[in-house]
């Protein structure tokens, strides 16, 4: 008999794209269960008190019997540096007893996997969250060359963001240094599973997103390794 999977969600309460793109790729046998933590702005003092929420979450999740758990928040996951988000996924496994990552962590994993040293970062955020997520880059190894963000505090605000526009602009941000090994897109809410091989095609370098790289991520950890297309050359 196939094993049927459930993995666990913490989602920011504004996010509205995560699941939907994450069902979109009809992975058969994985499910997917959400707790949500509340939140209605994309600021530093916002997202450090929607972290407060998180081991509760941990624990609601874990009573479904979960086989991993994904902080699914970019920012909440970068903003205090690399140490405070291993020891907040570290508070996460033992509350919930369950094998835990984050957004934060699956991005700096899938670009070494990827061998990406220096990318351009796109983002909806504001400059003190984009620059706390360079620094958290940086503390990876990998160098932020060129960043935009797009100013944007009321979060729910950000899956509105039309993928065609965020086509356009990793293009142009592409153009100001063509030296970057890869593109990195963050945040959760932003619609991007529609267009990371539209820009694959366009640059030929790889595009890491926020919900790509947390979903293969996942993968890994429940060792589910069917083939997946669509999602760039992070699954290939």
């Amino acid at each position: 008999m196939n094993k049927n999977y459930r993995i666990g969600l913490i989602v920011p309460s504004p996010n509205v794209v995560i699941e939907p793109e994450y069902y979109s790729m009809n992975l058969k046998g994985i499910c997917f269960y959400t707790s949500r933590v509340l939140s209605n702005s994309c600021t530093p003092k916002a997202l450090q008190t929607m972290s407060g929420y998180v081991e509760r979450a941990a624990l609601e999740l874990s009573s479904a019997n979960v086989d991993t758990i994904l902080y699914a928040c970019t920012a909440a996951s970068m903003m205090n540096g690399i140490d405070w988000e291993k020891d907040l996924i570290k508070r996460i496994n033992e509350i919930s007893q369950t094998l835990s990552i984050s957004t934060a962590g699956s991005v700096g994993e899938a670009l070494h996997f990827m061998k990406i040293y220096k990318v351009h970062m796109f983002t909806p955020y504001i400059d003190e969250i984009n620059l706390a997520e360079k620094n958290f880059l940086s503390q990876s190894g990998i160098d932020v060359i060129e960043m935009k963000g797009l100013g944007i505090t009321k979060s729910v605000e950000i899956a509105d963001v039309e993928p065609d526009f965020i086509f356009n602009e990793v293009l142009d941000l592409y153009k100001k240094d063509q030296s970057v090994q890869g593109i990195f897109i963050s945040c959760t809410n932003l619609k991007t599973f529609s267009i990371i091989d539209r820009i694959e095609n366009h640059l030929n370098i790889p595009v890491i997103t926020s919900n790509q790289a947390s979903l293969w991520s996942l993968l890994n950890t429940i060792k589910f390794n069917k083939p997946i297309n669509g999602l760039g050359q992070l699954f290939k």
